[in-house]
């Protein structure tokens, strides 16, 4: 594994990031289950790959 620099600053994710509200919270059950379209079936143009449907 590569050394990382001595002058990087380390800070979580959501404390630099905008957090959506919206979405599960850090608490949700790991055992939830819900149904979701991985950005990879969707083109530039938005078209959803109907095979991922």
């Amino acid at each position: 594994m590569n050394a990382v620099p001595k002058d990087w600053i380390f800070d979580r994710l959501k404390d630099v990031s905008a957090v959506n509200m919206a979405s599960l919270p850090a608490d949700t059950d790991a055992d939830y289950e819900f149904d979701y379209l991985e950005i990879s079936n969707v083109n530039y143009h938005g078209i959803v790959d109907p095979s991922a449907i």
